[in-house]
């Protein structure tokens, strides 16, 4: 870290915090702790005894994991709790359930208007994995996040928080 300013190195430090903490040993089974799909995809249907009843993406939730990661990637933009602001972004309460650029008092993008999506767990997934992929010309600029497990916290903790 040489020639890295004191802020610089409080970054970096941070950022290998966060690494640490939000991703799990690669050798623990998720089974054994609890984190397995819940119902989701084929597996999670056939296990449960149905046919794939629930296709939702979902993995078991880890509010302290999901939180972190809203905290790291979305919070500088977005809002979770009733009645709060929008920021640069539009506040996220009420988000699973309603159209995409139909919540009042943000100024969407056309795109974003126009999309015809409604929010599930399967579509905010699908947008936060590439936001300009699933709405091309929306204004949000992230570039999304690729992994799989952390797009699943997030969404689940989105769940959680925004009802």
């Amino acid at each position: 870290m040489a020639g890295m300013t004191t802020l610089g190195a409080l970054a970096v430090v941070l950022a290998l915090t966060v690494t640490v903490t939000v991703s799990p040993p690669a050798a623990r089974s998720p089974m054994a702790s609890g984190e397995a799909l819940a119902g989701g995809g084929m597996m999670g249907g056939m296990m449960s005894g149905g046919m794939m009843r629930n296709t939702e993406p979902r993995l078991a939730p880890n509010g302290a994991a999901g939180a972190t990661i809203f905290e790291q990637d979305c919070a500088g933009c977005h809002t979770i709790q009733a009645g709060a602001a929008n920021g640069i972004g539009p506040n996220l309460h009420g988000l699973f359930g309603r159209k995409a650029g139909s919540s009042r008092g943000y100024a969407y993008s056309a795109a974003m208007r126009s999309a015809g999506i409604v929010w599930s767990a399967r579509t905010v997934d699908a947008f936060i994995a590439a936001p300009q992929d699933v709405v091309p010309g929306n204004k949000m600029p992230f570039a999304g996040i690729s992994e799989t497990e952390q797009r699943q916290r997030l969404v689940a903790y989105l769940k959680a928080v925004t009802k």
